[in-house]
């Protein structure tokens, strides 16, 4: 007998009935702090270079894995997976002083928010696609607008409407990362190659 459930994993991804990502992003924090108790329990007297190097490699891979696939729109879901890593900036810095800045830690570490690296992390998955860099079909799923335009670029791409209208479509990766596409300049979409995109990109967030 085949039992019907409300949520399944599937290639390390939590995947709910209702398309929503918060049970995965809920599993996700957990197993991020729990790595994260680990060592700082583990490193605590190691220095500033080592320690970012574990959270770098040990946590945020965790709470980055596919996340292409399911960055968050809701506030909350947000907030939960910023909070890991302004935990990791105090062990990083070993300062957990009541009164001390993490917005500060986090510039002097060079982190940038989480949310700011999954938008660039779309963008550049997106540019792989229009450049046929992964085996993803763009005539599937990219209309090119060939109408001129006052503004905005020339390799701008439409964004396909849904008959269900609502938020799982919306903020989905391909009608969220178009809208971020778009924004870009021409000299930006137009780099030859991807390495230098992504430099243009992470420059530019």
């Amino acid at each position: 007998m085949i039992l019907q459930v409300s949520d399944n994993p599937y290639l390390g991804l939590m995947i709910r009935d209702d398309l929503q990502w918060s049970t995965h992003i809920s599993k996700t924090c957990a197993k991020a702090n729990s790595t994260l108790g680990f060592i700082r329990l583990n490193l605590r007297n190691c220095n500033t270079h080592f320690k970012q190097t574990a959270y770098i490699s040990l946590v945020r891979s965790v709470l980055e894995y596919s996340s292409t696939v399911w960055d968050p729109y809701l506030v909350q879901d947000i907030s939960k997976l910023e909070r890991v890593q302004r935990s990791a900036a105090r062990f990083v810095k070993s300062d957990y002083g009541q009164k001390s800045s993490v917005t500060k830690m986090m510039e002097e570490l060079n982190w940038k928010p989480l949310h700011q690296r999954r938008r660039e992390h779309r963008l550049v998955l997106l540019y792989k696609i229009i450049n046929n860099l992964v085996a993803i079909p763009k005539d599937d799923y990219l209309d090119f607008n060939t109408r001129d335009s006052r503004q905005g670029h020339s390799k701008q791409i439409l964004v396909k409407s849904s008959d269900r209208g609502c938020n799982v479509h919306k903020y989905s990766f391909f009608p969220r990362t178009i809208l971020d596409w778009n924004e870009l300049s021409l000299e930006e979409v137009d780099c030859p190659t991807l390495d230098k995109f992504k430099a243009v990109v992470q420059k530019k967030i």
